[in-house]
């Protein structure tokens, strides 16, 4: 889409589920569809603290070594983002 507007699905629905949350550094990420997705972490200043990519069914991302704060996952696919937030303890 030439204009870079993305369309937000509604995360509530089960395509991304991620826990536990409030999580103390491992974070699980299942998703509900095999696709491979762009991910990005942000914290609350909107800096990037964590990007890759996922591409299975279950996840595990550990960000034990981060700051305690509120963080926001992100999952781009084409015209997709998923976003959701989780707090680190």
């Amino acid at each position: 889409d030439p204009s870079g507007f993305n369309v937000v699905k509604d995360v509530t629905s089960s395509n991304l589920n991620i826990y536990p949350n409030p999580t103390n550094g491992i974070l699980n990420l299942d998703l509900n569809v095999l696709h491979t997705y762009d991910i990005s972490i942000n914290n609350v200043l909107g800096q990037t603290i964590y990007s890759g990519k996922v591409n299975d069914i279950s996840n595990v991302i550990d960000l034990s070594s981060y700051h305690k704060g509120i963080y926001t996952i992100q999952l781009k696919s084409d015209d997709i983002v998923y976003s959701k937030k989780f707090v680190l303890e």
